[in-house]
């Protein structure tokens, strides 16, 4: 496994193994972090909020099609998460609750996009 990595902290770090990226993936920020992972190009990636033990994700293929995690979708409010683009800019987004996962979910998901580079089944996906 070979998987470039960024977040909050850190910009892009090249990660050699599973237990390298479950170490990084444990990173915290106030309870939160927002994870991106890619291979030898920029797309396709996966991008995972996480606050706490909830989290969204979202796919983009290299065909630039994005998709996103589906939890209750009878949800209809907006959860905030941070997406600090840098150590200086800190920023809120509002995220869609029907696009909220437990952490344990994305986690899998994040290991499975790091071992293939593919959108995983292990979760249900909405296209956007």
């Amino acid at each position: 496994m070979l998987t470039m990595i960024q977040d909050f902290t850190t910009d892009s770090q090249q990660i050699e193994n599973e237990d390298e990226l479950i170490s990084f993936l444990k990173r915290r920020v106030d309870e939160s972090n927002r994870f991106i992972l890619w291979h030898d190009s920029e797309l396709p990636n996966l991008r995972v909020y996480v606050k706490d033990d909830i989290s969204a994700a979202y796919f983009m293929s290299r065909d630039n099609e994005m998709f996103a995690s589906k939890g209750d979708e009878l949800r209809e409010d907006w959860v905030p998460f941070r997406d600090d683009s840098s150590r200086e800019y800190h920023e809120i987004i509002q995220l869609a609750g029907a696009s909220i996962i437990p952490w344990r979910d994305s986690l899998n998901v994040l290991l499975e996009f790091a071992r293939t580079g593919t959108i995983s089944e292990l979760t249900a996906w909405e296209h956007l």
